[in-house]
């Protein structure tokens, strides 16, 4: 789906949208009718001739491979490159083309490793995309989206929605302060170890109270200890970490 800049026009946010007939601060016109933005991507396409020249824009320069990548609509599809062979272009054509054919930006989900990749491929998608659409794609790292659904629930699990997130300095920080608040020093239990099994717990799902129901030696009952006064200290300080 393209922005058309030459269709469209800001107007008096008294005007009504005539698709959905609700005022709107930002309006738009489209071959003289009013529309808001909720309503300017399905109104790019009331004609086949639009749909069809967009379609047409969006695979350009796509050879046979990509093409059946970006274009197909049912079912998963797997895509193995090496780097700067177009992955990223792939994707972000891929996203554009399913707004194009009418799913809602918001239900599209498009996830990355890095920052760096998730910048690129907003930047991208808003040149594809109409503005309206590209922000509402749930575009970003594997963080951040996670964070993002977290906050939007976070009441559900006891905290507010700016709960702090600790990362892994600020982690072993509150260990070291826990092990020194319990007399236990570092030769006997090294704060990175303790860490490393709670992590490991963590993503293994294991709870406090179940690893402390598991533990056989005097050296895991310490940990887990700590473990159950590190998640109490992380709830006391509306915390989470990233395990």
């Amino acid at each position: 789906m393209l922005w058309h800049p030459a269709r469209t026009k800001t107007l008096c946010p008294i005007q009504r949208c005539r698709a959905c007939g609700e005022a709107a601060s930002f309006q738009v016109t489209l071959q003289g009718r009013y529309l808001c933005t909720r309503k300017i991507s399905s109104a790019l396409f009331t004609s086949s001739v639009v749909r069809v020249q967009t379609f047409e824009h969006l695979l350009s320069g796509l050879n046979e491979q990509p093409r059946q990548a970006v274009t197909t609509l049912d079912g998963p599809v797997l895509v193995i490159a090496g780097a700067g062979s177009g992955k990223t272009r792939v994707l972000t054509t891929r996203v554009a083309y399913l707004i194009a054919n009418g799913i809602p930006p918001e239900r599209i989900l498009a996830m990355t490793f890095t920052n760096k990749a998730a910048d690129e491929l907003r930047q991208r998608l808003a040149v594809l995309c109409d503005p309206w659409s590209a922000r509402r794609v749930w575009a970003g790292t594997f963080h951040s989206i996670f964070a993002r659904l977290l906050r939007r629930n976070a009441e559900l699990l006891g905290y507010s929605p700016n709960f702090t997130i600790y990362d892994d300095d600020d982690s072993l920080s509150l260990i070291r302060r826990l092990l020194k608040e319990q007399n236990i020093p570092p030769k006997e239990l090294s704060p990175n170890s303790v860490r490393s099994v709670i992590s490991r717990a963590k993503n293994e799902l294991v709870y406090p109270d179940d690893y402390a129901a598991q533990t056989q030696t005097p050296r895991q009952q310490r940990i887990a200890t700590i473990y159950h006064l590190y998640q109490r200290a992380l709830r006391r300080a509306d915390a989470m970490d990233f395990d």
